[in-house]
């Protein structure tokens, strides 16, 4: 429960970061003749909302995977050892959702070229996009478990503490 309002709390300022950020864009263009310059600019304010909201997102699932992994309760605790995780392997972490993030619209691209298709007017074809909708729901869950599955091995592997050993001869003696 903790880590569910600690990422509502991150979800709020990431929009009061990009309203902030909308707001200066239009008072610093409102009398300029740059359009292009101000669609730029309003791009890189929609990448870096996407970002901040995908960072977000990887602190969050990071912080459930700690939880599990470690058996602890503690939600504050959890997510400062994700975000310590996270920083230590930003570009690893962000790979790995990155890619399973594009598994995801590619099956709501094609989804979308699917549903597209069908009309909408007989009941057979009305059953055929339920059956393509229940679909849908089934590949999301299933990209949903390769994603904590992926971030739970990543996890362990990359967190894994590394103990040095000495090895011994053990020798056999006479009674």
């Amino acid at each position: 429960m903790k880590i569910a309002v600690v990422v509502f709390i991150l979800y709020g300022v990431a929009l009061f970061i990009n309203e902030g950020l909308s707001i200066l864009i239009k008072r610093v263009f409102a009398y300029s003749s740059l359009t292009w310059l101000e669609f730029v600019v309003t791009l890189l304010r929609y990448l870096l909302f996407l970002l901040i909201i995908g960072v977000v997102s990887i602190i969050s699932d990071y912080a459930k995977v700690v939880s599990v992994v470690t058996d602890s309760e503690a939600g504050f605790r959890s997510i400062s050892k994700a975000m310590l995780f996270i920083r230590k392997n930003f570009g690893r972490t962000l790979v790995v959702f990155l890619i399973l993030f594009l598994f995801l619209v590619i099956g709501a691209v094609v989804y979308n070229l699917v549903d597209g298709l069908i009309p909408r007017s007989p009941v057979y074809l009305i059953l055929l996009t339920f059956i393509i909708q229940q679909f849908l729901i089934i590949y999301r869950i299933i990209i949903r478990m390769y994603v904590y599955s992926t971030e739970v091995v990543l996890y362990q592997d990359l967190a894994a503490e590394l103990s040095e050993y000495e090895v011994e001869e053990v020798t056999k003696q006479n009674q």
